[in-house]
């Protein structure tokens, strides 16, 4: 039987290439969503596959939104076995999420998981510029790339709004240096400027103050990048470059890469007087702390991600413990509140299959093993590296908190595999299949990665009325099966 199914939910308006003599070019744009899966088999493998991908032809409303998933879930009488939700925090999301918990019974915001690639990059804008970030989008001119409206707001941004306004600048040097060096020439020494650098004032240009700010933001930037990389990870353990069997994208690294950024970004304020600007850079760096630290709040709000960590064998209380006890002792003391409002409501009184005597121990020490397992440390635990290889081998002796364990690490810290379905999808959809309707796509793309996950061993051609559709099925989603 299958255990918990972890659910993400990402939209794309997605733009398919078009045959030029067509005239219904202007419908080949798609409101999609890109629903996928997470869940652990029979065996405990951790499996990744796509649900769906239907096409919201009706407002995106939360309502509209939540009967599309509904549907997607009933169809595959899956219910009872759904999990958690990684969602982006769109306020449609939060809609949808009630909608569904109603439909489905269970608490819409402790199922909630916020996808950590849509926080951190919420939180670089903040850093980068500044206040009102909505406001300065919604007011650039997108039409052109050195639109003079749009070069103005972003010049007022500092040194990351010229740099922003050189690229365009550099591209169209390039382009035109044959007619720059021979006006070079013809001007017998005079200073002249390229093209689409006259008129500009000095203050346009980036100078050596501004290459000092932007080397800072670099410096900065590049662990928020570090931090991506790794949560961006599909959770699969595999063996890396280093020789190590990894996974990464798991939920035991989340609180932690909240608690280094933070400390990361109070440490650049006790830096700021060493920086050219420092008065910008004290704004601009408190308005991402700010960011960050509000959807830190947020943490409390699902039991998964303190879970998570509290399950960790090398991690457990321990850790909040040294990055809370000293200041903040009420917070260590409320994790643990909401970790055992966990275990006391949906796996202490869970019902297993009998594999031992152990497996259904009588009602007081089902209530007392989850803190019989935290005192019971062995001189291996700190070194354990697979937390979900750990609990898998944990499930006959401690058969209900091995279950929690393993459904609250394996839910996706970020909406990934949507991300990567869209790029797999935009890749299938090439100029000669520009008429694929939505269905046949969202069609194609779930079978290619039930093909993968060996869930089904062959697809009935019955099904796929074009060959070339056939090969993209078939051929892709073998052979990276075999792989």
């Amino acid at each position: 039987m299958l255990t918990s199914i972890h659910v993400n939910v990402n939209p794309r308006d997605m733009l398919l290439p078009s045959n030029r003599s067509s005239r219904l070019n202007t419908r080949n744009r798609h409101a999609l969503y890109g629903v996928t899966a997470v869940l652990r088999d029979t065996e405990n493998r951790l499996q990744k596959v796509v649900l769906g991908i239907p096409e919201l032809v009706e407002r995106h409303t939360g309502e509209n939104i939540a009967a599309e998933i509904l549907e997607i879930i009933r169809s595959f009488s899956i219910e009872d076995k759904v999990g958690y939700f990684t969602l982006d925090n769109a306020s449609n999301n939060e809609t949808a999420m009630s909608e569904i918990a109603e439909e489905l019974k269970f608490d819409p915001v402790q199922r909630q998981v916020r996808c950590m690639g849509h926080i951190l990059n919420l939180v670089v804008k903040s850093l980068l510029f500044g206040k009102d970030v909505d406001a300065f989008e919604k007011s650039l001119v997108k039409e052109e790339p050195l639109a003079r409206a749009s070069y103005d707001q972003w010049m007022r941004k500092g040194p990351i709004g010229k740099a922003h306004n050189f690229v365009p600048v550099y591209e169209e040097f390039l382009a035109k240096a044959k007619r720059l060096f021979r006006d070079a020439r013809k001007g017998e020494g005079k200073r002249i400027l390229p093209p689409c650098l006259e008129g500009l004032e000095e203050s346009s240009f980036i100078n050596e103050s501004d290459w000092a700010v932007l080397r800072t933001f670099d410096e900065i930037l590049s662990d928020f990048h570090v931090i991506v990389q790794v949560l961006q990870g599909d959770g699969q353990s595999r063996y890396r470059s280093t020789g190590v069997r990894e996974a990464f994208g798991s939920m035991t690294d989340v609180l932690e890469s909240f608690e280094f950024l933070r400390g990361w970004l109070e440490d650049a304020k006790s830096r700021i007087e060493r920086h050219p600007e420092p008065e910008q850079f004290c704004v601009n760096i408190n308005l991402g702390w700010k960011k960050l630290d509000k959807y830190y709040n947020t943490l409390r709000d699902s039991p998964a991600y303190y879970a998570a960590v509290a399950l960790h064998p090398s991690l457990r209380w321990d850790y909040f413990d040294e990055v809370w006890g000293q200041q903040h002792p009420g917070w260590v003391d409320e994790a643990k509140e909401i970790v055992q409002r966990l275990w006391d409501t949906e796996y202490r009184d869970l019902q297993i299959a009998v594999t031992s005597p152990e497996a259904n121990p009588p009602l007081l020490k089902r209530m007392n093993i989850s803190a019989g397992w935290q005192a019971s440390v062995s001189g291996s635990d700190k070194d354990v590296a697979d937390p979900v290889e750990y609990w898998v081998l944990k499930r006959s002796e401690y058969p209900r908190l091995s279950r929690m364990a393993l459904d609250v690490m394996t839910v996706p810290a970020m909406s990934s595999e949507c991300e990567r379905l869209f790029s797999t999808t935009g890749l299938m959809v090439t100029p000669l299949r520009n008429r694929l309707d939505a269905g046949r796509i969202g069609l194609i793309q779930t079978l290619r990665s039930w093909l993968r996950a060996s869930i089904i061993e062959d697809v009935d051609s019955i099904l796929l009325d074009d060959t070339a559709l056939q090969e993209a099925v078939g051929r892709d989603g073998l052979e990276e099966r075999q792989e």
